[in-house]
């Protein structure tokens, strides 16, 4: 007893999608294009690593697009198994771009040092009064970096003495080390 069945094992069906889809999926791989293009660019121009990593996500749906697109072109020729392969090349640069999202982004979103550590203790070092500098901590982007240090000074400097060392800490590091913000706390030596 056979039973009859529209496809045999073996047998590959090629997807159909008539020439007004496909045509729409080109008009959204245009306007996604343009989407990535413009955030990168403008991602750049403001130094927003949130608007850089959209667009590499935007991008990737681009490349999607076109897997799909040339995916279908070369199934309706009776490339069945270009469909397949096409997917495992998309699933490969998805997973690209995720590593990629991630090693911009995670340094940002766990408020990474955003200066070395020795450059900070060399900077404040340098000024006059310090003894040492210890507990160094910085934070931040491109666009807006903090640090936050602590000096040793003479412990018989007076208030009005260990405040000028402070403040000339603070200025060094903000003119050398480009820093937007710089807390110093000071301790006596």
């Amino acid at each position: 007893m056979g039973s009859s069945s529209s496809a045999t094992a073996g047998s590959h069906a090629a997807p159909t999608v008539s020439d007004l889809q496909l045509t729409i999926l080109t008009a959204g791989l245009g306007v996604n294009g343009l989407v990535a293009w413009y955030e990168h660019r403008r991602g750049v121009a403001l130094q927003s690593e949130l608007l850089v990593a959209d667009a590499a996500h935007t991008r990737s749906d681009v490349y999607i697009s076109i897997g799909v697109i040339v995916g279908l072109l070369l199934a309706r020729r009776g490339l069945w198994w270009a469909d397949p392969a096409i997917a495992l090349v998309i699933a490969l640069l998805i997973v690209r771009v995720a590593y990629q999202i991630t090693q911009r982004s995670v340094p940002v979103l766990v408020d990474q040092r955003a200066v070395p550590r020795d450059a900070i203790q060399t900077a404040a070092e340098g000024v006059a009064g310090v003894q040492r500098a210890y507990d160094i901590r910085s934070r931040g982007g491109s666009q807006v970096r903090y640090a936050e240090v602590t000096i040793a000074v003479d412990r018989n400097a007076d208030v009005a003495s260990a405040h000028a060392i402070a403040d000339a800490v603070e200025q060094r590091l903000k003119l050398d080390l480009k820093l937007n913000e710089v807390t110093v706390h000071i301790e006596p030596c």
